[in-house]
């Protein structure tokens, strides 16, 4: 039996025109009668959203197209790829971003040819009311590491723990930080809390399963990637992961990235 979320993370194949780049993960959310694909800011300008550098550090491609590949909701072993602009041939990007820009590591595409019925969107969840969330809760970053693939193209399923005070966050209230060793490619994926056995609701009440649910699972957010180390420069096994609040900021603005036109020396 499919674990309904594994149908939701999406791998995507990024490429400066025809030559491929590198891989991330995205998903599917849904917003009024639309459907938008979302991930990282990083991925979709293809620039690193601290320094504006270009992520990929060989050649310095920017990427101006993505391949996902999308999960046919009436068979989740089938997999057909649909490819979506990033940005016109003036350097106009057609993702949008989050009010604060790219302070906030998230980018989200519209999908025309994708009805909003019928599509697994991890935002859906399991579990109907909102679970305790503490450090050291186990949770699970689901993506793609090196854009691994199988023949269903199913992502894996990385465990990792809540390393900092979920309702303060790590540099705000919009994100915290998870313990795991995740490895390029599973930028964008979204990340879940599970709960099995005797577990607690956000609101201190308390419950255990019975009958056939034997566990549920809570969209927490997006994961971004590893923190870097200050003093050595390397990165740490301590990921960042933007809050599920966040996607719907991003979606109400529909806002164009003044940072990425001010790349290409346009704008303001």
């Amino acid at each position: 039996m499919v674990n309904q979320l594994s149908c939701a993370s999406l791998r995507l194949d990024l490429y400066c025109h025809s030559t491929f780049i590198t891989h991330a993960t995205g998903f599917l959310v849904p917003s009024q009668n639309d459907v938008y694909l979302v991930s990282n800011w990083h991925v979709f300008s293809g620039l690193n959203a601290n320094d504006m550098s270009p992520m990929d550090k060989k050649n310095g491609a920017i990427p101006t197209r993505a391949l996902f590949h999308y999960r046919m909701p009436t068979d989740p072993s089938t997999c057909c790829q649909i490819e979506i602009p990033l940005q016109d041939n003036d350097h106009n990007p057609f993702w949008k971003e989050h009010p604060q820009g790219r302070a906030i590591d998230l980018a989200a595409v519209h999908i025309p040819e994708l009805d909003v019925n019928h599509q697994v969107f991890p935002t859906q969840g399991s579990s109907h009311r909102p679970l305790s969330k503490r450090v050291t809760q186990q949770c699970f970053v689901v993506g793609f590491p090196f854009g691994i693939a199988n023949p269903s193209d199913f992502p894996v399923w990385k465990s990792a723990t809540i390393a900092s005070e979920f309702s303060f966050g790590y540099t705000s209230p919009n994100n915290f930080l998870v313990d795991s060793t995740v490895t390029p490619g599973m930028s964008g994926s979204p990340v879940y809390l599970r709960a099995s056995g005797n577990f607690e609701f956000e609101d201190g009440s308390a419950t255990m399963f019975a009958g056939s649910v034997k566990e549920v699972f809570e969209f927490l957010g997006v994961y971004s990637g590893r923190i870097q180390s200050t003093k050595e420069g390397g990165a740490l096994d301590i990921g960042l992961v933007w809050k599920r609040q966040c996607i719907d900021e991003l979606l109400n603005a529909q806002r164009i990235s003044e940072d990425f036109l001010g790349f290409y020396g346009k704008g303001a």
